[in-house]
């Protein structure tokens, strides 16, 4: 009977052991040393991610699997983790391309959201956006902020998502939605010029407008890159618009952002000559993409360079595909003129290791142009160390960093909204 006994005890640790993935877990990851915080949330072959620590939240996972007490999920870009179900606790590695590294995560219990949060839809020309609307909990009116993509295909879950959790903590309601063809919204973003991008966001406000609990003549927008960029034709559109948080915005030509881009890339690793001579040839491809004209002479062109060394690295599109259709639509675009009709209060932000953009000449831009606005309040900032995507992480020959916001990003943006539009403060 003792050792049957044994026996049934082993039994019901391993059943214990093989408990269903499913539900929320918190934990940590650990590489080379370094440590943050992450949750999961598993629902059967579905999974999300987040990390306040990368400023991430219900990003949703690629695979969930489980097989027994054995775990594999991935997440997008690359990150692949596998792991070990012992009850309350899952253990394992991950594989990031880069070494990898650890992670323990265990079972608890999902926090509650201490502001509303609610799914919305927006009838936009030529597709339905579905989005994500968050209001703060308590006595309003509360200002209000609608939050624009970069370019690309891309869902609010993330970042965005991220970003009005954020908002509403701190007393702004904020609006996101899943990009043209993107997530659960309809239509195709490479069919989408700024445009129409500018008219989705008009679209946005009109819907804070109307929100219970929401002040209408305080509503803003952030948008960063390709967002931060249509914020100017957003701010000339329309007259309600209260404030404007520009992120990395192009202020000029798209093309001319284009080649800067590619320049920087090729700078790296080719010498002046072979540099001048891809860029060349891109531009060759530019002026073809945003005019439709002149396809012939790139086809010559394409069969004179195809063997040289920094080919591929140029980038030109497959006659196919789709950048052929989103480029003709933006490619021409000039924003400079816009920032001059910029009154409303205005912030722009750049990172100060950005080799996407020239950030330098943009900054000095967008202040000759905001000079000429007469606009009574801007400011433009640099944040130390951040790239484009106004984010650190490893320096070069020091220990490894997990990427993440500029340190203060969104905690600034906050309190830049609510020193303006924020309720009264008791002195």
């Amino acid at each position: 009977m003792h050792f049957i006994s044994h026996i049934l005890t082993a039994a019901l640790a391993l059943q214990g052991s093989q408990k269903s993935l499913s539900g929320h877990w918190q934990g940590v990851w650990v590489k080379k040393g370094a440590e943050i915080g992450v949750e999961f949330d598993f629902d059967g072959s579905q999974g999300t991610f987040t990390s306040v620590g990368q400023a991430v939240m219900d990003y949703p996972l690629d695979k969930v699997s489980q097989n027994g007490s054995h775990a594999e999920f991935a997440l997008g870009g690359g990150m692949t983790f596998t792991g070990v179900l012992n009850q309350d606790r899952l253990a394992g590695t991950f594989d990031d391309g880069e070494g990898g590294g650890s992670f323990v995560l265990h079972r608890g219990k999902r926090p509650a959201l201490p502001y509303f949060a609610s799914e919305v839809a927006l009838e936009a020309r030529g597709a339905r956006l579905r989005g994500t609307l968050c209001v703060p909990k308590g006595k309003g009116p509360f200002p209000g902020i609608i939050l624009l993509h970069g370019s690309g295909p891309q869902s609010r879950w993330g970042t965005l998502r991220y970003a009005a959790d954020f908002m509403a903590r701190h007393g702004i309601a904020a609006l996101c939605w899943d990009q043209r063809g993107s997530g659960t919204s309809g239509g195709q973003w490479f069919r989408s010029n700024y445009n129409d991008l500018a008219s989705d966001a008009l679209l946005g406000m009109n819907l804070l407008k109307k929100t219970p609990g929401v002040d209408p003549r305080h509503i803003g927008v952030y948008g960063h890159s390709q967002g931060g960029t249509i914020c100017a034709e957003l701010a000339t559109r329309s007259k309600d618009l209260a404030f404007v948080i520009a992120g990395a915005p192009i202020i000029g030509k798209v093309s001319e952002q284009d080649l800067y881009r590619v320049r920087n890339i090729l700078a790296k690793t080719y010498d002046g000559a072979e540099v001048a001579k891809a860029l060349a040839y891109f531009k060759t491809w530019l002026d073809v993409a945003r005019t439709g004209e002149g396809r012939g002479l790139l086809d010559q062109e394409t069969a004179k360079v195809k063997g040289e060394k920094w080919y591929d690295e140029v980038a030109v599109p497959d006659s196919d595909n789709t950048i052929w259709s989103y480029y003709r639509g933006i490619g021409n675009t000039d924003t400079l003129p816009l920032w001059a009709h910029i009154r409303v209060p205005t912030f722009i932000l750049y990172g100060q290791r950005d080799e996407i953009e020239d950030v330098g000449q943009y900054a000095l831009r967008a202040d000759g142009q905001l000079r000429k606005a007469k606009n009574p309040d801007f400011t433009i900032i640099l944040l130390p160390r951040a790239r484009h995507e106004l984010k650190v992480d490893s320096e070069p020959g020091a220990p490894f960093e997990w990427r993440r916001p500029a340190p203060g990003l969104y905690d600034l943006m906050v309190a830049w909204i609510n020193l303006r539009f924020g309720p009264p403060r008791a002195d």
